[in-house]
């Protein structure tokens, strides 16, 4: 997408970046540049990757390794029958961000192992060395220019020349090399069809809305087949001009009204005609606009004309989008359509035991069957369904419905008729009022007779007298008031930098997760700071065309195995690419509270209308071996510790674990986790081969109180003396004042035991005298 654009006085023309299907199956036009490819490349953070697109991504930075092995030989075997029809051809390896034609020479000699008369000519470099384009892209950087590449020819590389690279994502080293060696076709490993926006001319721009009056490049799936028997053909790539845009009375749906300019790739349209589009399938894939820059016919064409333009599409949006809502809401304020399929029959009465996932009133939904027990299974449309299994057949479900997460409503219950009489309802019922604070049945005249009988004849509470409290409540309307507290903790901390919670902001989650740690420890829960990656489902299944991105995610990409890796960033104020939250390490449960600004970032990043899944719940907290449909968490230690800097050097102190030196017990007391500390000095310290000795459990239980954690069900206290529990190991150590500790690790968590008759040390501050010993160091 880098081709030059000339300005002409109407609208701004150049040839469009498209993909133009020859006669060899893997062969593209990239704009104006000749490519042939072995395999399309998908980023998670468009999609979630089938095993295959994994494994291409996989190879792809095995080979920017440059480390021959079998997956040089793996991609040389599949990048040479993609040529095998041209004889004797020349590979030329291109430079990489160095100047050294290593990594690519090893794969050019790969792919001509195979080839009969195949040559390397390693005849190319750069006039000096420049930025990585891989870590531009993970700054969000635009790529470098063709003449910024400075690519050079040593010498001629007579015949059909090809310009092997890794990977191909905006053209322009491929473009460079190929203007350096006065032509070629280039030869990649993957290509990346959907390359991040706002590459290119500097007159095309990353198109987040559309207005009337633009000029827009968009790429859109192109389908055969039969209505009920679609068969994916390919993809065109259109340039058009706006000529009008609508909201739908009755729908709300968004409507453009497009003049065609220039269409290539699959069945291209014709110049010059009319057609209409959705909002949903135009800002679907990269979609771009030109910049509007005046001109002596049109003065007033500048950005400024478009910004009121827009502003008044938008208030007509918002307008809609209001009305639907109030539709979707009876005269009370209660919600009357939770996004599920209606039908104009009533459903049957079991329609509620069908196995998870295959109700399709209901869709998909989270959690697999049981065998024995209450199985909880929940959608992305605000259902809940609790159903009973005995011996793997659902005899009993409850469902219930709930817009907010908190307060729900009955929709269906039913058992078979084999079991009924054994409060096999009731036990559903009781599952589903310990999840939601309120669980209210529906209006009496919306009830059958059998539904009638059930609640009447349903037993009252009966109390059970007190019971000994295990720690800190965990009950619904304790998390319920740390999310509210957490809240008002950010808004405060953040007011005074002018940021409002109630606006859409980027990069909220570190401060709203520091929030709710916060609001947690004043509650007696301790919570610690996780970061990585997370995705969200915005196109449902029905909608998904099985090309375009259907969910938008935060990748995190480990920069390398010191977190100072990344130091750059923490210096600029700002953090790579990742999302940070909340979690429990006693239960497990993650807690995102940015989860409400989720959709409007989606919608700014990917267009106006790309979100098409329900809005998000106001915060997630949830068990993260059972989150919501659609939903994925993936948390890593150098992320969290990267996160943990950001907040450190912002001066937003996480609290640590323990109190005071309570209890007269001469074993050692639990004192903190690895999660709890803002970097990893510590960590390596008292990790280090010269002060950390591996102990026996005997040994270790010998001297640490290990009661407190047994009383929490710390899940690493399951098996934790069995001598073949692989996941646990035991050490002596000491902190850098010098006193003692024992520590467990648990699955690379380190859990620490200080000496209670010593003072109590600070977390920071032991940290802060490893990095100075550290630095110390000979």
């Amino acid at each position: 997408m880098g081709e030059r654009l000339a300005i002409g006085a109407v609208a701004l023309l150049a040839a469009a970046a498209a993909l133009k299907r020859d006669g060899s199956r893997n062969a593209a036009m990239w704009g104006d540049l000749p490519l042939r490819f072995a395999h399309p490349y998908v980023s998670p953070s468009l999609r979630q990757l089938t095993s295959k697109q994994a494994e291409v991504r996989r190879v792809a930075y095995a080979l920017k390794q440059g480390k021959a092995g079998e997956d040089h030989r793996l991609a040389g075997r599949q990048m040479a029958a993609v040529i095998s029809d041209v004889a004797n051809p020349i590979l030329v390896p291109v430079p990489g961000s160095s100047g050294s034609t290593r990594v690519n020479r090893k794969l050019a000699e790969a792919i001509a192992s195979h080839i009969d008369g195949a040559t390397v000519c390693d005849e190319l470099s750069r006039h000096g060395g420049v930025q990585s384009s891989l870590k531009r892209r993970k700054r969000g950087l635009q790529s470098l220019g063709v003449p910024q590449h400075r690519m050079v020819s040593r010498g001629h590389c007579p015949g059909p020349m090809f310009l092997v690279d890794n990977v191909v994502t905006s053209g322009n080293t491929l473009r460079a090399a190929r203007e350096a060696m006065g032509g070629g076709t280039g030869l990649v490993w993957a290509a990346n069809f959907h390359p991040f926006k706002g590459r290119g001319s500097a007159n095309w721009l990353s198109a987040g809305s559309v207005v009337k009056g633009d000029t827009i490049k968009f790429t859109e799936a192109v389908w055969g087949g039969s209505r009920h028997r679609p068969r994916y053909l390919g993809e065109r790539i259109n340039t058009a001009r706006v000529l009008k845009e609508s909201y739908g009375e009755k729908t709300g749906q968004h409507t453009f009204s497009l003049e065609i300019i220039e269409s290539e790739g699959e069945q291209p349209l014709a110049p010059g005609a009319k057609t209409r589009r959705k909002g949903r399938n135009i800002y679907r894939i990269s979609l771009q606009r030109l910049k509007w820059i005046p001109t002596a016919q049109d003065p007033e064409h500048t950005e400024a004309a478009r910004q009121v333009i827009a502003q008044e599409k938008h208030g007509r949006g918002d307008a809609v989008r209001a009305r639907r809502e109030r539709q979707r809401r009876g005269s009370r304020g209660e919600l009357v359509d939770l996004g599920a399929q209606r039908s104009r029959r009533a459903p049957d009465p079991d329609f509620v035991l069908q196995p998870p996932g295959q109700n399709p009133l209901i869709g998909e939904e989270s959690g697999k069957a049981r065998k024995n027990g209450i199985g909880t299974h929940r959608s992305p449309h605000g259902s809940v369904r609790y159903l009973m299994y005995e011996d793997g057949q659902i005899v009993s479900g409850l469902q219930v419905v709930s817009r907010d997460g908190v307060n729900a409503l009955v929709a269906y219950v039913y058992t078979t008729p084999s079991h009924r009489r054994r409060g096999l309802a009731s036990k559903l019922m009781k599952k589903a009022r310990g999840d939601f604070q309120s669980v209210e049945h529906a209006k009496q005249e919306h009830l059958s007779q059998d539904a009638k009988a059930w609640i009447k004849g349903s037993p009252a509470k009966k109390s059970r007298g007190p019971r000994r409290k295990r720690g800190p409540s965990r009950g619904r309307n304790t998390k319920i008031a740390i999310v509210k507290e957490a809240r008002e903790i950010a808004r405060s901390e953040l007011a005074g930098c002018g940021v409002d919670l109630q606006s859409h902001q980027v990069g909220l989650c570190p401060y709203l997760a520091w929030a709710v740690i916060v609001a947690a420890h004043r509650a007696g829960r301790h919570l610690v700071l996780q970061a990585g990656s997370a995705s969200w489902k915005m196109v449902p299944d029905h909608l998904d065309d099985g090309v375009s991105p259907n969910y938008f995610s935060y990748v995190w990409a480990n920069p390398g195995r010191e977190w100072r890796a990344s130091r750059w960033h923490l210096g600029e104020g700002s953090l790579p690419e990742m999302h940070i939250w909340a979690a429990d390490p006693v239960t497990h449960e993650v807690i995102d509270l940015s989860t409400r600004y989720i959709p409007r970032l989606a919608e700014n990043a990917m267009g106006e209308g790309a979100w098409e899944t329900p809005q998000l719940p106001d915060y997630f907290w949830f068990k993260s071996g059972n989150p919501p449909a659609g939903i994925h968490y993936e948390p890593d230690r150098e992320a969290t510790l990267i996160a943990a800097a950001f907040l450190k050097r912002d001066g937003y102190v996480l609290p640590g674990r323990g109190s005071t030196n309570a209890g007269s017990s001469a074993k050692f007391k639990y004192w903190a986790a690895c999660p709890d500390f803002h970097s990893g000095e510590i960590i390596d310290y008292i990790n280090d081969p010269d002060r950390a000795v591996e102990i026996t459990y005997k040994t270790f239980a010998k001297h640490v109180d290990l009661a407190p954690l047994r009383e929490q069900d710390h899940p690493a206290m399951w098996r934790i003396s069995s001598p073949d529990n692989w996941a646990v190991s035991f050490y002596r150590s000491s902190l850098p004042n010098g006193d003692r500790i024992y520590f467990f690790d648990w699955s690379r968590i380190e859990h620490i035991f200080i000496d209670p008759a010593k003072p109590w040390p600070s977390t920071r501050e032991m940290a802060e005298l490893a990095i100075e010993q550290q630095r110390g160091d000979p």
